[in-house]
């Protein structure tokens, strides 16, 4: 009930806040004048809306493969509503594809739901219980099945809402969900497929069951908890905590002997099912004993064999193991080697089976708590002990603890698909970005077990089998006889491992257009849960891979590198950034949302007020996304921090007002082309901002290519930022009003506008498009732009220009810098430059002056005697001189520089240590050069300062 109010919550609040998705587009409902400054719900208003009525997200055929870029979005599971991990994965894949489309590709991005069997039959069976309707066992099968579909309905359509909101450029046209009839169609086809070539099979083996949910479970969907000490759980089903992460020691008495062994267990309700006690055949304390028996306390007159194998480690607990082949995996291994007894010890809710005696239908830990006292009483209790760093699997569904039970099941045999899937890496034919995931690939490929695809559910794809009594037919001697499908259903993961052909068309076609997909990208911890399996069926299925390349993002944590989770109170949802949310509801949610203790609700809590202390302003899209594709997304988990949301809202906001500042400075829209540009009579610095620009175009299409888009980000940020607002602007505020530059600035103002803005589309949309509908008078959507090109760019390249503007550039900061020591006014600052370029000077000096904010300002080959003055000289041999006494404090400078020194060293030290680059995370490597590279330009600053000399002339 609490996730499910949180979740409500959200979705209010996201209907409340939304840039009405959910209305129809006005056709006024953008002003044709800019507002004094960026508001994102003014920007996204029904924009998205209007480009899909536009026809901008559809795909089209094309007979060139050769010319299309495929890829498939990862279908969300339809249990709740979109978190950041979505956020980024959506952020990416659409920043790829709008750029791809821009550069004249026929571009499909194929969007869907994922059914999610245990997830969403998890979270509809908790709203029917908090609605009171009923449990699913007394609805029965198909009344559940269609709250499961009501489910479905609702929480699907606010999920495709939520990625039109952020601005994903999909092709709705081609939506499906994985359990639609088409995709059931595929899955149906797929099952006989691998069965009648003998690779799904049917057999008892051992999988992870949960008990609450009586189903298998799948290992992505274990949580292992890590005990430092002995610990008390709460576990689904009891009203007390259960303690783990003790070791009991339990006396076994030997067969006609007067002595015992010792084993040493956490579970000892599974002694009910041991068929054996082994030693290492090296251990001499037990040697002897090989091949004797031990009475089994548990089972009254049954004894067990003293088996050797050489996995017992002598030195854990008492070097004797007790053997339990049915409920572990090690166990189950040396019970096949021995030829022991698989005996069931609970049933599929978790009671213990007819084979304990007085235990018999007790729940699992309530046997553990009776067998202790049990054996209490017979005095072979042999005292206590912590297990240090035990693991404890937790279902992270329902919280249950799981059990290792041997059930009938399907499986399908993986080994030779697999062996086709590391061939593919081998040859490079299937290629893994980054490419420290291939060590990944090959390890689990060359161990990898046969697939459990069965689960005891309600909610998915019906295996396709049906069971047929021989005898029934023997008895009516006739083949007529009514079957029974298998009640069983497919694990989610079958039916997503076909998606890359069957949202294509798979079995009736498939678009060869289209498919192979281009590329597939998505978080690597499901690399081989989901990846591995597409490329492992896709190859059997269709004899192609299903995509050519594979593309692995981080996991999204907080900015101190923790993952994200509601007893942290570092849950940040996207709505959240987008449309903002205050301390109280984000308080509210951790109270409703977080199924656990009042303790966690109560840590989570008091984190939120620490992370969050006014919580968290509205950012837009645009914001957020430019935030999540700033990171490194190839490194391994990503630390996501809100306040760089707030600050790229404040770029936005840059971007803003120097789009205003153009069109209120320009007396056209209608740019001429690039090769009119270029043959018109540019100033220095209209040549420099072009030269620049190019560089930046050359920067964001090679980062494109390298899917490198943090790159591509800080490239045009740098510009907007550092060349464009900070220094072309000002220096266009001259150049303006000169009648010999008048002209030419306008135009490379408006050129500048329209490429940057072409250049952002891909990571802001919202943003680019609204300006962009001011900036230009074609009327076209910018992103049917083709994206800026380095050929296009390339004829303004200038290094001369450029070597000159920077010496302006630099001559000006200088003067800011004195200035600043010398504590004067714009109106109080006289400069004199000694210089061997005195013409170029000389022929920018109200450039010069505009950027170096100065009254005064003469250029000399030697500066003449006079008054105190400062100065500071240039590595090009330039020296400003600024009239005026220094006011710095020395010593206090000396004291930084000392302590930044320290600084440095003790990072350098850490930076060159090799335990440090083999253990550390690669984003805490990063953030550690990052601070290394800020403490040494800081420590040139002040070492500049110590520089500036107080000269009397």
């Amino acid at each position: 009930m609490s996730r499910i109010l949180a979740n409500s919550q959200i979705k209010s609040k996201f209907l409340q806040n939304s840039n009405c998705l959910w209305k129809r587009v006005k056709s006024d409902s953008h002003s044709s004048k800019l507002a004094a400054a960026y508001n994102y719900k003014e920007v996204e208003d029904g924009r998205y809306r209007q480009w899909e009525s536009q026809g901008h997200f559809s795909a089209h055929k094309t007979p060139s493969m050769d010319n299309s870029f495929s890829v498939l979005l990862p279908p969300p599971n339809v249990t709740g509503i979109l978190h950041l991990g979505h956020a980024l994965t959506c952020s990416i894949q659409d920043a790829l594809i709008r750029w791809n489309r821009m550069n004249g590709k026929h571009v499909l991005w194929i969007p869907g739901l994922d059914h999610a069997g245990i997830a969403t039959q998890t979270v509809v069976e908790r709203h029917l219980a908090a609605n009171k309707m009923g449990g699913r066992a007394e609805l029965g099968r198909e009344k559940f099945l269609d709250e499961a579909w009501k489910w479905k309905e609702s929480k699907g359509d606010f999920i495709v809402e939520q990625i039109r909101n952020l601005g994903c450029s999909l092709d709705w046209g081609k939506q499906y969900f994985t359990l639609d009839k088409e995709r059931s169609k595929a899955v149906v086809e797929a099952f006989i497929i691998l069965f009648e070539r003998g690779l799904i099979y049917r057999s008892e083996s051992l999988v992870n069951w949960s008990c609450h949910l009586e189903s298998a479970i799948a290992d992505i969907e274990v949580d292992w908890l890590q005990l430092e000490e002995p610990q008390w759980i709460q576990v689904p089903g009891y009203s007390k905590k259960i303690k783990f992460g003790e070791l009991t020691h339990v006396a076994l008495p030997v067969e006609n002997e007067n002595t015992e062994l010792v084993i040493a267990t956490t579970r000892l309700e599974t002694m009910l099912g041991d068929s054996a006690v082994a030693v290492n055949p090296k251990d001499a304390r037990y040697s002897s004993f090989i091949g004797k028996f031990v009475k089994h306390p548990l089972r009254p007159g049954a004894k067990i064999p003293i088996i050797s194998d050489d996995f017992v480690d002598p030195k854990f607990g008492t070097g004797v193991v007790k053997i339990t082949p049915a409920h572990d995996g090690t166990d189950f291994e040396v019970g096949k080697r021995h030829g022991l007894e698989f005996l069931t010890v609970f049933s599929n809710e978790g009671k213990i089976l007819p084979l304990g005696g007085s235990f018999d239908g007790l729940k699992r830990f309530d046997a553990r708590k009776e067998v202790r006292k049990y054996l209490d009483s017979l005095g072979l209790i042999r005292g206590t002990s912590a297990v240090p760093n035990s693991k404890i699997p937790i279902c992270s569904r329902s919280s249950d603890v799981i059990e290792i039970m041997l059930k009938p099941q399907w499986f399908i045999n993986c080994k030779e698909m697999a062996v086709e899937a590391m061939k593919s890496v081998e040859t490079g034919e299937l290629v893994i970005d980054p490419p420290a995931f291939n060590k990944v690939w090959f390890s689990w490929l060359e161990n990898i077990r046969d697939w459990c695809i069965s689960r005891q559910l309600w909610w998915g794809h019906r295996i396709p089998a049906k069971r047929l009594s021989k005898r029934a037919c023997e008895i009516l001697k006739t083949d007529q006889v009514s079957v029974d499908q298998d009640k069983d259903v497919l694990d989610t993961w079958f039916s997503s491992a076909l998606l890359p052909f069957a949202s294509l068309g798979w079995p009736s076609s498939i678009t060869k257009e289209y498919f192979p997909l281009s590329l597939m990208e998505t978080g690597h911890d499901i690399l081989f849960f989901w990846v591995a399996r597409m490329v492992m069926l896709g190859k059997e299925l269709t004899g192609e891979l299903p995509f050519k390349k594979i593309l692995l993002h981080g996991i999204i944590c907080d900015s101190h590198g923790r993952k994200m989770s509601k007893s942290l109170g570092n849950v940040i949802n996207p709505e959240d950034i987008i449309h903002g949310i205050s301390l109280e509801d984000l308080t509210l949610r951790v109270k409703e949302g977080l199924v656990g203790s009042e303790q966690e609700r109560k840590k989570g809590i008091s984190a939120q007020k620490k992370a969050f202390p006014n919580g968290i302003p509205a950012c837009g899209t645009d914001a957020l996304r430019y935030t999540l594709c700033s990171h490194n997304a190839k490194v391994h988990y990503i630390n996501f921090d809100v306040q760089e949301c707030i600050t790229n809202k404040h770029f936005c906001n840059k971007i803003w007002q120097a789009t205003k500042y153009v069109l209120s400075n320009t007396s056209t829209k209608n740019a001429i082309s690039a090769f009119e540009l270029a043959e018109m009579q540019l100033s220095l610095m209209d040549r420099w901002i072009l030269s620049r620009l190019s560089h930046t175009v050359d920067l964001m299409n090679a980062a494109f290519e390298r899917e490198n888009l943090h790159e591509a980000c800080a490239a045009v940020k740098d510009f907007v930022y550092s060349n464009f607002c900070d220094i072309y602007i000002e220096a266009s505020k001259m150049l303006l009003k000169d009648q010999n530059t008048h002209a030419s600035c306008q135009q490379v103002l408006l050129h500048c506008v329209h490429t940057y803005l072409t250049l952002l589309a891909p990571f802001m949309p919202f943003l680019s498009e609204q300006l962009y509908q001011h900036a230009a008078d074609d009327k076209k959507s910018i992103h049917a732009n083709c994206y800026p090109s380095s050929a296009e760019w390339a004829c303004f390249k200038n290094s001369d220009a450029e070597f000159k503007a920077n010496l302006l550039i630099d001559t000006a900061r200088a003067i800011r810098e004195l200035k600043s020591m010398a504590k004067l006014s714009k109106q109080q600052t006289n400069v004199f430059i000694e210089t061997a370029h005195p013409s170029l000077y000389s022929d920018n000096m109200s450039v010069l002056k505009m950027l170096g904010q100065c009254a005064e300002l003469s250029v000399c080959s030697k500066i003449e005697p006079g008054a105190k003055t400062i100065k500071a000289s240039l590595s090009s041999g330039t020296t400003v001189h600024v009239a005026g006494e220094v006011l710095l404090d020395f010593d206090d400078i000396n004291r930084k520089i000392k302590k930044l020194r320290k600084e440095e060293e003790n990072l350098v030290r850490t930076l060159s240590t090799s335990g440090f680059l083999e253990k550390a995370p690669k984003d805490v490597q990063e953030s550690k050069r990052r601070k290394l590279q800020e403490i040494r330009l800081d420590i040139e600053k002040y070492c500049q300062q110590q520089r500036m000399d107080v000269q009397t002339a």
